[in-house]
């Protein structure tokens, strides 16, 4: 691991009932060295957001283990999800989300990434209400009481991440095992090695509905992006050949932005496309963009569950 010097932090005093695993609480202020420590007034920032990246249960509702790479900044924390080497989620919380935010990780950012169950620690966030990471539905987090604070804090590498939830004077922290960063592909690098022709910004939900008339049993979907009508256009086949496709002209109230100077038209796995599927429920407009070699990018503004 990478050493850094750290900034002493003054936590702020836990007052309550404990519950769960974790250490005891205290109402003394005392001040030790965090990497950070983040405090939001409402769970539900980091459960919607930590949502959309998060893959849920995996083959007939099986339970399913999702490990992610968490990054955390100066500007807030950045959470990691990769699978087969071919698809990347990444989800990032401003430190402007936060009620407050401190950093006492020094210069060196990347000495400070870290491995942890992205499926343990949402149902830590969720442990006064909604659905658990593995449920059937875990995309919409809307039970969730609507008062629980949240504190997250991290002392650096070989120490958990803890985690306080306050609901109406009880409170709760769990401890997180955290594991050495995994090494990931560069995904961002080499999406930009090539020239980026197309680009779209669409109404989440006019996306969502065009997903949603495909045939999700052949395995592919292909997408058109071109400067010429259809301009856009969803592809699936069926196991029986049936084809099925859905278009939407750029003129249509479902883009916000369509900049296109190419035709391209790529396929791709229906499995590795799902999560972002399931991650526009939680959106309010996508960002789409596919370079020369048809590497897609997808880019989701998350609805503020507070507003």
């Amino acid at each position: 691991n990478k050493m850094s010097s750290r900034t002493p932090i003054t936590p702020s005093p836990a007052t309550g009932t404990s519950t769960g695993t974790g250490t005891g609480t205290s109402g003394d202020t005392q001040t030790v060295d965090l990497v950070f420590l983040a405090k939001a007034e409402n769970a539900r920032v980091l459960t919607n957001v930590l949502s959309a990246i998060h893959s849920g249960s995996s083959g007939g509702g099986a339970k399913k283990e999702v490990i992610a790479t968490c990054r955390p900044s100066r500007e807030g924390l950045r959470f990691l999800v990769e699978e087969s080497r071919s698809y990347q989620a990444v989800a990032f919380i401003a430190d402007s989300l936060f009620a407050e935010y401190r950093w006492g990780g020094g210069n060196d950012e990347s000495a400070h990434d870290f491995n942890i169950n992205l499926s343990v620690l949402m149902d830590c966030l969720n442990i006064f209400g909604g659905p658990s990471a593995n449920s059937s539905n875990p995309y919409h987090s809307n039970n969730i009481g609507q008062n629980v604070a949240v504190q997250i804090l991290w002392a650096g590498h070989g120490g958990p991440v803890m985690i306080i939830l306050e609901e109406g004077g009880v409170q709760t922290e769990c401890l997180l095992k955290t594991l050495d960063a995994s090494n990931y592909i560069d995904f961002p690098s080499a999406f930009r090695s090539t020239a980026i022709p197309n680009k779209a910004i669409m109404d989440a939900e006019s996306l969502r509905d065009a997903f949603s008339e495909l045939d999700w049993s052949g395995g592919t979907v292909r997408l058109l992006l071109s400067p010429v009508a259809p301009n856009f256009r969803l592809e699936s086949s069926s196991n029986s050949g049936i084809s099925l496709e859905v278009d939407y002209p750029k003129e249509s109230d479902a883009f916000f932005m369509f900049d296109c100077t190419e035709t391209h038209v790529h396929s791709y796995k229906l499995h590795l496309v799902q999560p972002v599927v399931k991650a526009l429920a939680l959106a309010s407009r996508t960002q789409i963009r596919m370079n020369a070699r048809g590497f897609l990018n997808m880019q989701h503004m998350i609805k503020d569950p507070t507003d």
